[in-house]
């Protein structure tokens, strides 16, 4: 949702209404409850509706709590761990500076022998 731009019409509407509903106090007692209920090894979100959700979004914090409410019988036996770190490496790799105004060969197919990309026809 980062890189959705301004809604307008009835969407705008509708979005207005959504954020109308969001409550910033239940937020702050839900995020108290799953630190409280789960421990403080998943970490608090960062504050706004945004950072709410991108806690939640890999479901990481949810699986930790569906685990916590069950005392014996775990029904998640494995939680990865979420990383940001490694979930956006291949985009820094590609994205990061210094930006080349050059094409980026190693994302091409490769060329048949008669055609160049880089090179100047001779």
């Amino acid at each position: 949702m980062a890189n959705k731009g301004p809604s307008y019409g009835m969407s705008r509407v509708v979005q207005d209404k959504i954020d109308k509903k969001y409550d910033a106090e239940v937020e702050e007692l839900l995020v108290q409850w799953i630190v409280a209920q789960c421990g403080s090894g998943v970490g608090k979100p960062e504050s706004g509706k945004l950072g709410f959700q991108d806690w939640l979004k890999d479901g990481c914090v949810l699986s930790e709590l569906i685990n916590s409410l069950h005392k014996d019988n775990k029904p998640i036996k494995k939680i990865a761990s979420s990383n940001p770190i490694i979930t956006t490496k291949p985009l820094t790799l590609v994205l990061s500076p210094p930006f080349s105004t050059t094409p980026c060969t190693a994302l091409l197919p490769p060329s048949p022998s008669h055609c160049s990309y880089d090179r100047p026809h001779r």
